[in-house]
């Protein structure tokens, strides 16, 4: 059975930080802190929930990406599994994440397509195309735009 939860917010304290396994694999972690929503107390009165923190970690290509992202980005994380440990008194809940994204809702965000993806292929017909736009089916190629 696959496991997956989708929480939202805000990327606190510190960006963040890229290292390496003894193995030799990159990981990525980050603190991310989800403020509750508002809701109305037994008065009737608006209320803010309680903001809930966790610790998130990224591996592989995902790592490299999201130590991009800067401290109080908003983002998106797509978590395929939650490990929580408790010791001292303090509960540990860490996020292991398979997708991150930027939050759209509350700024804009700027995409950077990969140089790389942009190389020149030729279709069985003999068209030319960018490679980016000959692996998206659902790309449209420039000039059939204008």
């Amino acid at each position: 059975m696959e496991f997956n939860c989708t929480i939202e917010g805000r990327i606190v304290k510190r960006a963040p930080e890229m290292r390496t396994s003894q193995a030799g694999n990159i990981y990525t972690t980050l603190e991310l802190v989800h403020n509750g929503k508002r809701f109305r107390d037994a008065t009737g009165q608006w209320r803010d929930g309680k903001a809930q923190w966790f610790d998130v970690i990224c591996f592989g290509n995902l790592a490299s990406r999201v130590a991009d992202l800067q401290q109080n980005d908003i983002i998106t994380v797509t978590v395929s599994r939650i490990d929580s440990r408790a010791g001292d008194g303090i509960a540990f809940t860490q996020l292991v994440a398979s997708n991150v994204s930027l939050s759209l809702r509350f700024k804009p965000a700027t995409s950077i397509t990969d140089t790389a993806s942009q190389e020149a292929v030729t279709t069985a017909d003999g068209e030319q195309l960018t490679a980016a736009v000959a692996g998206d089916p659902w790309s449209v190629p420039a000039e059939a735009t204008s």
